[in-house]
């Protein structure tokens, strides 16, 4: 901001506090983005070690046994495979 000889010195405190509080307001603006992400973060990496943490649900045998087949010199052999 230029200041001139014509300007008085109540009008250059006014501007010098003008620019002041448009400086805080930035770095206030600034501040919050910074909490938000590092939130936004905080919040994903407690939800990945939730879910890495979290119990694996168990499969429920239900339908048809599952058959294993493998072939032999006689031909081939069909057997129930363990679950």
């Amino acid at each position: 901001m230029t200041t001139t000889l014509s300007q008085s010195p109540l009008e250059r405190v006014l501007g010098a506090f003008a620019a002041g509080i448009v400086g805080l307001f930035a770095m206030f603006f600034v501040l919050a983005a910074t909490i938000a992400v590092a939130a936004v973060g905080l919040f994903v990496a407690l939800a990945a070690l939730a879910l890495r943490l979290a119990p694996r649900p168990q499969r429920r045998a239900s339908g048809p046994p599952m058959l294993e087949a493998r072939r032999t010199p006689e031909g081939w052999v069909a057997e129930a495979a363990p679950r």
